[in-house]
């Protein structure tokens, strides 16, 4: 099983080996996943806290950080093999429902959750959500 820097060393590796063309083609995307603002806007929040782990499984677990706007940045993270399903109930976040959300990495609008959201997450891999009580 390869780890991830074996996985991005051999990325730079045909990347080097080729065209300039493709080189440019992955500096944009490793620009747009370094400089992702809505992920940039969870690590500089004004509140200042640190994420803490709520819940771990034998391959998951998930990281909860407050927000200056009363809202929480939630981490969904699979350490296995396989893709999993991850759930977080609103009682474990400390949150009262429904909530707005949101794909930080995507960008994208989830919708409105209720009790609890569940995130399929790939193997080795993370999905962050914005979550924030919606007034309805």
């Amino acid at each position: 099983m390869w780890s991830n820097w074996e996985i991005h060393r051999s990325e730079q590796e045909f990347v080097a080996s080729r065209k300039k063309e493709i080189l440019i083609l992955l500096k944009r995307k490793y620009l747009s996943f370094l400089c992702n603002a809505e992920v940039i806007d969870v690590n500089q929040d004004a509140l200042g806290q640190c994420g803490t782990v709520v819940a771990v499984t034998d391959t998951t677990y998930l990281m909860v950080k407050d927000l200056e706007d009363g809202g929480k940045a939630v981490g969904f993270f699979n350490r296995g093999e396989q893709a999993a399903e991850v759930t977080a109930s609103w009682p474990v976040l400390g949150l009262k429902g429904p909530v707005k959300v949101r794909d930080v990495w995507r960008q994208q609008d989830l919708g409105v959750a209720d009790a609890k959201f569940t995130a399929r997450v790939p193997p080795q891999g993370v999905v962050m959500i914005r979550m924030v009580t919606d007034p309805r």
